[in-house]
Formats: structure tokens, sequence, C-alpha cells
């Protein structure tokens, strides 16, 4: 190889190296009432946002410790607090533990989806590129399985988007993301797998960031206007 093109590839190494090991937020919108260009974790008001949902989900889980669903939204509130702040992502980790424990056929999709994402997640955190780096390359092999095992599930379509949405467009991850927004876009609509106050913000981030197709587009508005105009009545 000629000195030129190895010098090339040098600089590209680096380039990458370098901005992997700056990146810094694999964002998520999730939480009730979030800006639409950050995450909830980043802006003022939504770090404390997501603390009182927190802790409204442990107040419901006091009295129904047994209701998966309500550990789900545990876990889902975890995660998203864990992009800000990586000790959630402990306690997201044990949610994930004792869901797993439940053994439900239905959610081992949902739950690759989450062990990837939440290493995903990790690999925001610290300083040490190889340890970025490890946590990438373990989560998106884990979060592209879950795809193929349930590719019309819309959560686990929405934790791989998010997941790469923010990553350096060189690590190649950019059909996929493409891939996802569209096949949300088609079902959102009519998804009943989201707390409507989860819908509202994953759809806004989908609406607003996708490249979607025009009556995936309407439909997708539609129903979040239905669910403002519900909430406002």
């Amino acid at each position: 190889m000629a000195i030129e093109a190895r010098l090339g590839v040098f600089a590209a190494i680096l380039a990458t190296v370098a901005a992997v090991a700056a990146w810094g937020n694999p964002s998520v919108t999730l939480l009730p009432d979030t800006a639409r260009e950050t995450a909830p974790q980043e802006r003022s008001g939504g770090y404390a946002k997501g603390l009182a949902e927190l802790a409204r989900a442990e107040r419901a889980l006091s009295a129904h410790p047994d209701s998966l669903p309500l550990r789900f939204d545990r876990l889902r509130i975890r995660y998203v607090l864990g992009v800000k702040e990586e000790a959630f992502l402990d306690a997201a980790d044990s949610d994930w533990q004792a869901l797993s424990g439940a053994g439900r056929p239905q959610d081992r999709a949902l739950l690759i989806a989450y062990a990837g994402a939440l290493r995903v997640a990790r690999a925001k955190h610290g300083f040490n590129f190889r340890r970025k780096w490890e946590r990438l390359q373990a989560g998106m092999p884990l979060l592209d399985s879950a795809v193929g095992l349930a590719p019309e599930n819309a959560e686990v379509r929405y934790l791989r988007l998010v997941s790469n949405y923010y990553l350096p467009f060189f690590l190649g991850r950019r059909a996929r993301v493409k891939e996802d927004f569209a096949v949300l876009g088609r079902l959102l609509p009519g998804t009943r797998s989201y707390p409507d106050r989860w819908l509202r913000n994953v759809g806004r981030f989908v609406l607003e960031k996708g490249d979607l197709e025009k009556e995936d587009r309407a439909a997708l508005a539609s129903r979040l206007h239905g669910l403002e105009t519900e909430e406002g009545g």
C-alpha cells in the first residue's frame, strides 16, 4: 500500500476513535412533556420530571409489587434517566434481571432490546475509549437480534432507533436508522404497546426527525393530536 493510502487509513481510524470517544448522547425522548430537540435528561426540567415519574412508579410498585407492566415502566424510566446518570443504569439492570426471571416468551425480544440499549447507553459514560467501543460492539448486535425476532414491535424498533440515531455516521448504522423510522411511522398510529404518555413523545420524535411516507406522517400526526385532545379534555 502506498504511503499516502496508509496515511489516509490511519487518519480515518484516528477520526473514528476521536468521534466515538467524544460521543455523548444516545438520546431518548420518552418521558412526558420533553423538549423536541434534546433528551429530557439534558434539559433543565426534564431530569426533575424523570425523577418524579420514577417516584410515581415506585409508589405504584409498592402497591402492586408483582405487576410486570409496572416493572417494565420502571425499567423504561430508569433507562432514560441513565443516559444522564449512570447509576440509574445499574438500577435498570436490576429491573432487567427481575423481568428476565419472569420468563414470559412474549417479552423475549423486548428484553433483548433493553439489554442492547442499556449497553449502548453505558457507552456514553466515562472516558475510556476501549470500554465505550466494547459496549457499543456488545449492544448493537443485541438490538439487531431483537428487531429480527420482533420486527413489528414498536418499542423494540424505537430502542434500536434511539441507540443508533446519535452515533457517528461512519459507524455504518444510518441504514438501520432510516429503516426504523419508516417502520415506526407505519406502526405507531395503531400501536397499543405504549402507555399514552410514552407514545406522545415517541411519536413526536419519529414525526419530527423521520423521513416518513406522506400517509404515515398524516396518520401519526392524527394519532398524536387525538392523544393531546384527550389529555386536554
